[in-house]
């Protein structure tokens, strides 16, 4: 099914520059990207109305990457990256997907893929 509703947006945040670009240069083919530096930053620029994602590293100044998940509440998809194990805290935070930046990123994009296309709208009736 092919996305229709217009959301094609990801917020990424990340305090490290290198790892912010690696994911901008991975998920740029598919969809636009907009990038932060912290998870305070992240709540002001996160607008549900154009996000259809969330990516986001847990370790940063002021506000973990947990505590943005717990604080956007479910307002859409989030993925928690990590280079500490932290699968089961993720998901306690209500992350959709957790990421080790150790491992392969691809997969990291296949699931943004797959959320993207859940968010699509039926088409139209006729």
């Amino acid at each position: 099914m092919i996305n229709t509703n217009g959301l094609n947006h990801v917020l990424v945040v990340d305090d490290d520059k290198i790892i912010q670009m690696l994911l901008i240069n991975l998920l740029s083919d598919m969809f636009e990207v907009d990038a932060v530096s912290s998870a305070k930053e992240a709540l002001t620029v996160f607008n549900p109305q154009r996000h259809f994602l969330v990516i986001t590293d847990n370790f940063m100044p002021q506000i973990t990457g947990i505590e943005l998940i717990q604080k956007m509440n479910s307002e859409v998809p989030c993925i928690l990256i990590s280079s500490e194990d932290l699968e089961k805290e993720a998901y306690q935070a209500g992350a959709v997907f957790f990421q080790r930046k150790t491992h392969d990123m691809v997969s990291l994009l296949d699931k943004a893929i797959e959320i993207w296309d859940s968010t699509a709208s039926p088409p139209p009736t006729q």
